[in-house]
């Protein structure tokens, strides 16, 4: 009875040991398989559930309750290698409002610098000026991201100065001069290097308003009459300035070269433009003191008030 007993006790107890059914393991989506080469870019965590992942590129659901083996077999289809460069060539907004703000932040600082370049040409300070002039805006505004962006020394700003500045405004001029009758005042003078060089000055009438304009500083290869005719025409010419129609006044100092009475600049601006006014003779005074001067000098007489 004993055995009996004993041998139905331990077939009960094998019988409910081979019923006992296996615990299955559901795997859990991992934010660490985002970084992963293969996964970068298109890989993140589905709405559905913690057992799925979402494909960027193919816009689907992936079951990984498996594994992460379903993530490489998806890697592996056709239609997921395609859509994965698409999205690798097309860029993201974030990308692109950084692009636009970068370039935005990059063409402030350029007009920082041209402003700064202009105050220095404004106030006549030297151009050296600019080798501390940017540091101590730096540390002033050191919240600004312009400020920490200027780059301008003195060889920057000078070039600045010279190419656009000075273009800009020189091309502001010729366009008056081409829709302007204007009066010409000129003054000969040598450098220090011994190099000959004619500065020019424009007056003409805009708005009702008499301005004196800079117009140009020319070398010469010599100072007798012909070359610095040639010289003035050659200006007029390559920028495109009327100057046989629009040209009604010349004013220089008491050299025979410029107003002699059989060779002179004067004589041959008035022989091949036509409506050349009676001239106005300037004492001689230094080059410097020049652009100073004709701002209260009267260049025409008589027939030069109506014009417009």
């Amino acid at each position: 009875m004993d055995s009996d007993s004993d041998s139905a006790d331990s077939g009960g107890e094998g019988t409910s040991y081979g019923l006992k059914k296996k615990m299955k393991y559901s795997q859990s989506y991992k934010s660490d398989w985002e970084k992963e080469p293969r996964f970068t870019g298109w890989l993140i965590k589905s709405q559905k559930g913690k057992n799925f992942g979402f494909c960027k590129a193919c816009n689907k659901d992936i079951n990984i309750s498996s594994g992460k083996d379903s993530l490489i077999k998806h890697t592996q289809r056709k239609i997921h290698e395609q859509n994965v460069k698409s999205i690798k060539n097309q860029p993201s907004m974030t990308k692109f409002v950084t692009d636009t703000t970068r370039r935005q932040r990059a063409q402030d600082t350029k007009e920082a610098e041209i402003r700064l370049a202009a105050f220095v040409a404004e106030h006549n300070l030297p151009f050296t000026v600019m080798e501390h002039l940017p540091d101590l805006i730096k540390n002033i505004c050191s919240d600004s991201e312009i400020a920490r962006g200027l780059a301008s020394s003195r060889t920057k700003t000078t070039s600045i100065v010279k190419n656009v500045i000075g273009q800009e405004e020189f091309l502001k001029v010729c366009e008056d001069l081409r829709q302007n009758k204007f009066s010409l005042i000129v003054d000969e003078s040598t450098d220090v290097s011994t190099t000959k060089h004619l500065c020019s000055v424009v007056r003409y009438r805009k708005n009702n308003v008499i301005k004196d304009k800079f117009f140009a500083l020319l070398p010469l290869s010599n100072a007798d009459a012909k070359t610095l005719y040639n010289v003035v025409i050659d200006l007029f010419k390559t920028n495109n300035i009327l100057y046989k129609n629009n040209l009604i006044g010349f004013s220089a100092d008491g050299a025979n070269v410029m107003m002699g009475k059989t060779n002179s600049l004067m004589v041959l601006l008035k022989k091949y433009s036509f409506f050349v006014c009676d001239e106005v003779h300037m004492p001689f005074i230094p080059p410097l003191r020049f652009l100073r001067f004709t701002k209260n000098t009267k260049v025409c007489r008589g027939s030069c008030e109506g014009y417009s």
